[in-house]
């Protein structure tokens, strides 16, 4: 499981690497990775999510900094 955020500079929005190299929008989920929501607790939900579930980010999109 790969975290990424994903967009502009300042307007990025959390994501996941899927298994098939796709990348998936996960701000349903999490507003943002921060100190104060990235914790054990929320990678064991996102660990459960069914990735195919996700709304799939296409196109060139930039990868910011986690």
């Amino acid at each position: 499981m790969k975290l990424l955020r994903v967009g502009e500079h300042g307007k990025e929005i959390p994501a996941i690497l899927d298994s098939n190299n796709n990348i998936r929008n996960l701000s349903n989920i999490l507003k943002d990775f921060t100190p104060e929501n990235l914790n054990f607790e929320n990678l064991d939900k996102i660990e459960k999510l069914d990735f195919n579930s996700l709304p799939l980010i296409e196109g060139n999109k930039r990868i910011g900094p986690v």
